[in-house]
């Protein structure tokens, strides 16, 4: 799965290539940030399509122990106090009344009913 942090290192590298050389082919800098980022093995069709369209999901949190279940990762973050058996623990301070999108995949929370 990728992450928005890997997201934002292929894009980075993207454009330090174009940088570097101004005449690069769009397939020859997509397929060098690409080979550089990410591991050997990968399907350059799917994982590009995954790297421009972020991912989303579902809260499917059980609201008496969570605050948020990511439906795709699984990611947990308890409710403030809750006992850290989860994925993530947040204090009071820095916990959000919406989820915008998963702390661990980055995928984009959905608001439709799952």
């Amino acid at each position: 799965m990728i992450t928005d942090d890997v997201r934002h290192e292929v894009a980075a590298k993207m454009l330090e290539i174009c940088r570097e050389n101004p005449d690069v082919s769009l397939q020859g800098m997509v397929a060098s940030a690409m080979n550089e980022c990410l591991p050997e093995g990968m399907e350059y069709g799917p994982t590009l399509a995954e790297l421009i369209d972020r991912p989303t999901c579902h809260n499917v949190a059980d609201y008496t122990k969570e605050s948020f279940r990511c439906s795709e990762c699984g990611c947990r973050v308890l409710v403030p106090g809750g006992r850290p058996d989860g994925v993530l623990v947040v204090t009071s301070e820095a916990f959000p009344l919406d989820w915008y999108s998963c702390p661990v995949c980055g995928a984009v929370v959905l608001d439709d009913a799952y």
